[in-house]
């Protein structure tokens, strides 16, 4: 699935010392919380008429960083685009009715007149919405192999055959520590 990123931000917290004592005997350590927030664009369509599709998507987050610095990593996302092209919707109602009439009335002698029957009377039809749902089941950010960047991976979730999930806003939080050796944050 092809992704772009927009409106993405990226803003760092340094803590020096980081989480531990600084000790004459170990260098000082240096813990970075990096916050960044953007949109990441895609298509994903649901292909199931009355279950959920399933799909990932995955793309780098934060700067790039050795895998000995990852500390921990956390995320959040929420649908913020879809589209439903309603192609398959069904057509309900239409057909007939029989409907029962009474008329009374009178006639040029003054005479009363009544008529009684049944007469077809035409519905109309309307598009019954076909069944939709979006979901966003979880966001996990994930440490780069050797040297790169964090990767978050979005697990998406569509339910029905006309929609599409399009766009997803998204917070990452990631932990580094950079120079001595600092326990991890737990």
């Amino acid at each position: 699935m092809a992704v772009s990123i927009i409106s993405r931000e990226s803003q760092q917290i340094t803590i020096p010392g980081g989480t531990q004592q600084t000790s004459p005997v170990l260098p000082p350590v240096v813990t970075t919380i990096t916050v960044e927030t953007g949109v990441v664009v895609f298509t994903f369509l649901g292909t199931i008429a009355h279950d959920w599709t399933r799909d990932t998507v995955a793309f780098p987050v934060g700067p790039a960083i050795p895998t000995a610095d990852f500390v921990n990593g956390i995320a959040a996302a929420t649908t913020t685009s879809f589209w439903t092209p309603m192609n398959n919707a069904p057509v309900e109602g239409k057909g007939t009715e029989q409907i029962p009439v009474g008329l009374s009335g009178g006639d040029s002698a003054g005479n009363s007149v009544t008529v009684s029957g049944e007469i077809d009377v035409s519905l109309p039809g309307f598009i019954a919405p076909p069944p939709v749902g979006f979901a966003i089941d979880s966001a996990q950010v994930a440490a780069p192999a050797s040297f790169g960047q964090p990767v978050l991976t979005l697990a998406l979730a569509v339910f029905g055959n006309c929609a599409a999930m399009l766009r997803a806003s998204y917070t990452a939080y990631l932990v580094t520590n950079s120079g001595g050796s600092a326990p991890p944050i737990p």
